[in-house]
């Protein structure tokens, strides 16, 4: 499901070629799984039950618009369903929304490789000096 939904959210910020698009994907997802494990117990609780509604195909169908699983989804239907969630009235979508995308946007932009992709040599390296090497 992250997989697909990284494909859609990070479309033209991955690298156009495909073994790199993939270890994106896949750094990606390892950055999703470590910042969840990061949260505390009452919010990795609500991204489960979030994860579990978009596993499930009759829910799935009712909050995404389409009833097959993740690995055979129309990029435009997760895209739509998406920019439905992003502007809907309903706080609840919103939420969930904003939720996924700092996930997997965060998750892929705190890699090398998105920086690489992007021109970014990534953070200064700040000298230590003598007194603070300590």
């Amino acid at each position: 499901m992250i997989r697909a939904l990284a494909g859609v959210m990070l479309r033209g910020s991955l690298p156009t070629e495909h073994s790199q698009q993939a270890a994106g994907l896949t750094l990606t997802i390892a950055g999703v799984e470590r910042a969840i494990a990061r949260q505390p117990d009452h919010i990795r609780t609500e991204l489960r039950e979030l994860f579990d509604l978009l596993q499930l195909a009759p829910t799935r169908l009712l909050l995404c618009g389409f009833w097959g699983g993740w690995s055979t989804a129309d990029p435009a239907a997760i895209d739509s369903f998406l920019q439905w969630w992003r502007s809907s009235r309903l706080e609840l979508l919103r939420l969930a929304y904003l939720s996924l995308h700092e996930l997997i946007v965060g998750s892929y932009y705190s890699t090398t490789l998105s920086w690489t992709h992007a021109g970014y040599d990534g953070p200064p390296e700040l000298e230590r000096t003598a007194t603070e090497a300590g």
